[in-house]
């Protein structure tokens, strides 16, 4: 991991904003992103369905993300990254897992 979970959800938040911005996940199989708008919401980072892309997750109400989940999931992102098998312990933690990927995958891992 090159950057701490702290230092990786700074970069998050400023690269947010409160106005958002629209962020595709990013699935590890041939599976086409679906899209998902943020913004940020005092230190949280709320989830909803985009409004301007055409293949996007339906999220029927806004989800909101914290630090504290955000920095639970961040290392199996490079794990999963690398072919670890990490899905079923992550889901154990959070539904968000997928936002979470797409977040880190636009603002972070930018390799």
């Amino acid at each position: 991991m090159p950057i701490t979970s702290k230092e990786a959800w700074e970069k998050l938040i400023s690269g947010i904003g409160s106005i958002g911005i629209d962020v595709p996940t990013c699935p590890i199989t041939s599976t086409e992103p679906k899209w998902f708008f943020v913004h940020t919401k005092g230190n949280c980072i709320v989830v909803e369905s985009s409004k301007n892309k055409m293949t996007y997750s339906k999220i029927t109400k806004p989800r909101s993300i914290s630090y504290d989940n955000f920095s639970k999931v961040f290392p199996y992102y490079y794990k999963r990254r690398n072919g670890d098998q990490v899905s079923k312990f992550v889901k154990s933690i959070t539904n968000n897992q997928v936002y979470i990927y797409g977040l880190i995958q636009m603002f972070v891992d930018l390799d």
